[in-house]
Order: structure tokens, then sequence, then C-alpha cells
């Protein structure tokens, strides 16, 4: 896993498909585009894949979908029609915090007596780390010009300021998240330090924020032959959740072969809770005295050491009735194609004296309202040792 979260998977893959090439077919949509599987159809011989250059893999007895973001399961699922209606609607039912990530560098570099921490006490930041000292590849931690930070938001401040600011959420989030690193590591004047922004994402699929009202760890459409499985699945919404949810799947499928499908047929409600209410989490819901819940996911820490705190927010859109491409783009994202060609024309209209209503008029009152309740008192920052 050294070198990133890319390199993890890539090696997790490769692995898999050298251990078990004898029964295991690997196509990697990265860096081949070609090979992306964009699409799935059923047939009277089974399920068939299709990869984005057209090309079909199977049948297959039963296909397996191991990702949660409505933007991608929407569209691959509703290729799929009326087989893959059930799971298309419990997975509509999945609920994510969203959060803000920042790469900053800095030279000269900042002075910190921790590589990695959880925030206390700052409404925008739940979690920085100091990347220059993350190993590469080869293990080695390296020295370079510039040292180099990772910065998570808060649920609440990335909701809000995604969900809300009409003005976007970048420049607020480089203003309120590096005020508060100032805060936290005691700097008096961070600008000294040359801070340069790398890249301001927002996560719209950050951690699950409810769960199955279930106990098997994973879905299963016992009609069709389709399953999913997740860290949302379960009790928890980290590494640790994702591979209990695999190891549930493969034993539920494993389970359905051996005994057959009608011995299944007694949790067919369970295994694909589409239509009841799921479970929200909260901090101390279901966890053992030594895990603590917060936003960037629950983490074997007690809670004396790792406060409690999911400020997952109501401003988050459902997508329950289907994922909506334009609130995926936040408040201060572009508008569709064609609204921006009408508002291209009712601009030129405007200029040319044509159309109706009588413009603009004036902006008084423009402030940055907000929905729910507003920053607040910052308090008392501090932080917890990774």
């Amino acid at each position: 896993g050294n070198g990133g979260m890319g390199i993890l998977m890539t090696n997790l893959i490769q692995q898999a498909g050298e251990e078990y090439n004898s029964s295991l077919e690997v196509l990697s949509g990265f860096p081949n585009q070609k090979n992306k599987i964009s699409s799935l159809s059923k047939t009277s011989t089974g399920w068939m894949l299709h990869t984005k250059d057209g090309k079909g893999v199977g049948p297959f007895d039963a296909v397996i979908g191991g990702f949660a973001q409505h933007c991608l399961t929407d569209p691959f699922l509703l290729s799929g029609g009326a087989p893959a209606e059930g799971m298309l609607d419990c997975l509509r039912r999945v609920e994510s915090n969203q959060l803000i990530a920042m790469q900053v560098s800095f030279n000269p570099p900042l002075k910190a007596p921790f590589t990695a921490a959880h925030v206390h006490g700052e409404e925008s930041l739940s979690f920085i780390s100091n990347n220059s000292r993350k190993p590469h590849q080869d293990g080695k931690i390296k020295s370079a010009d510039r040292q180099c930070w990772t910065l998570i938001s808060s649920a609440s401040f990335g909701e809000r300021e995604f969900n809300t600011n009409k003005k976007g959420y970048r420049k607020i989030a480089e203003e309120e998240m590096l005020a508060a690193l100032q805060r936290i590591l005691g700097i008096t004047n961070l600008g000294v330090h040359d801070p340069k922004i790398n890249r301001v994402n927002h996560w719209e699929d950050g951690v699950s924020a409810n769960m199955p009202p279930s106990t098997h760890d994973c879905l299963f459409d016992v009609t069709q032959n389709l399953g999913w499985c997740g860290d949302f699945c379960t009790e928890h919404p980290n590494l640790e959740g994702a591979a209990k949810s695999g190891r549930a799947m493969a034993s539920t499928l494993e389970s359905y072969f051996r005994e057959g499908s009608s011995a299944s047929m007694k949790d067919v409600d369970s295994l694909l809770p589409s239509q009841v209410s799921w479970n929200p989490r909260t901090p101390n819901r279901n966890l053992s005295s030594d895990e603590s819940l917060v936003d960037i996911g629950s983490f074997h820490h007690s809670r004396e050491r790792l406060p409690a705190k999911f400020s997952h927010t109501n401003l988050v859109p459902s997508a329950i009735n289907g994922y909506d491409k334009q609130a995926g783009r936040g408040a201060g994202g572009p508008p569709p194609k064609n609204r921006r060609k009408e508002n291209q024309e009712r601009s030129s209209n405007q200029r040319n004296g044509t159309g109706g209503g009588s413009g603009r008029g004036g902006r008084g009152g423009r402030g940055r309202g907000r929905s729910g309740s507003g920053r607040g008192g910052r308090g008392k920052s501090s932080v917890t040792n990774n």
C-alpha cells in the first residue's frame, strides 16, 4: 500500500489476478478506458457485462457490485432494465456525508509533533495529515522542496458550503480550513510558509450516513442473482466494514448456489430492503466501547481518546427518486448546457431590448445566507494523533 490508495487497489487487483489466473479474468478500466465495464443486461443464458467500447463479457450466473456512489450506480443499473430495478431501488436509499478535501504545500515546512491527527473544536476541519511523511512505493520517506499536507473538512461544513453557497465552495474552504490549521498548530502567520493550494475536491459520497436494517452485511436479489457489497452495508463505515461485507457476500453466494434459490427465499426481503427505511448512523449506535464514529469513518479508538462526532446534515439531496446530476454540481456549480444556452439567449434579448420582464434588478442584501446553523463560536481546538 505504500504510495497511496491507488497503488493499494492496483496491487490488490493484480495479486488476485495472478493468484487465481485459472479462474479469474481481470478487466481493468485504467489506464485503458475501453476495458471499463459501463453497463449490464440479462439474457436467457445469464448476465452480460458490456465494456465502454461495446465488448460483451459473459454470460455469468450472478453479478456482484462493490461501489455505492449514486453517480455510478444509477446509470449502471438503469442500463440493466427491469431485472436490475430491485437493486437500483435499494441502492438509491444509500445516504452519504459530503466532505471537502484540500491538498496544500508549504515552504518553509510547518512544525508539527504528529504525522496525522483528528481535529476537535474546529467547525471546518475534521482531519489533517502531513503527506510528506508518507512512505513512497519503495517504503522510504523522501525529502522534497515543499511539505505537502491534506486537510479534510467536517461533514457539516462541507455539506453546507457545497449545497448552499452559490459562489462555490472552494474559496471559502481555502480561507476557513487554512485559518483553522493555523490555529491548531499555533502559528501566528501561516502566510510566512507560502501556502500553495494544489487542489480542492468535493467528496460527494464520503462516508455512508445510513445502513440497511438487516444484519446480512450485504445485499442480494434472490430473484435475479444480482448482489452488492461495501462498507455501507455494515456497522463499520471503513476498510474493516468493506472486507466484512465482501466476505458476507461470498458466503451468501456460496449458500445460494449450494442450497438452491428456494432456501434463500425466506430472506428475500431482508437481503434486498428496497421498500423500507434504512437506519441512520449515529455516534453511539451499535459500536463497541473501543470504537468511535467521526466524519471520516469509524476507528478503533476509545471515545475518551477520540470523541465521537458525526456531523452529517439534511442538506445533502436524497437520491431515493433517482440521482439528480444538477444537484450533484452543488449550489455554485455550472448549469446544464441547455439552461446555459437559455441564459445566454435571455441575456442577448435583454441587451437588444426584447423579451418579457424588466431585467435582473439590484442585488440588495447579497450576503452569504446559509441554511441550518451558522458557524458559531470556534472555541478551543485540539488534535488526536491517529
